[in-house]
């Protein structure tokens, strides 16, 4: 039980992140046009929004498991209470 609170803890965190770097990427998207630098590349714009996409569907999966540990954890304290 603790561990699919942990699995889907972690794994909203993983989504979070994802979806933190893609939105630092489109928000630093005007900077390489604006002469950001020889390293500094546009995001392709496509390729964030399906990131992002993802990242919903993670975070969204992995709160679905950490309710459904919630709730069989309380099923479970009911059943021994």
């Amino acid at each position: 039980m603790n561990s699919m609170l942990s699995i889907g803890a972690s794994g909203l965190q993983a989504a979070q992140a994802s979806l933190d770097r893609s939105a630092g990427r489109i928000a630093r998207w005007n900077l390489a046009f604006d002469g950001g630098g020889a390293d500094m590349r546009p995001a392709d714009l496509a390729t964030e929004g399906v990131a992002q996409i993802e990242a919903r569907h993670q975070l969204a999966a992995n709160l679905q498991t950490v309710k459904t540990a919630d709730a069989l954890l309380g099923t479970l304290i009911d059943t021994f209470a």
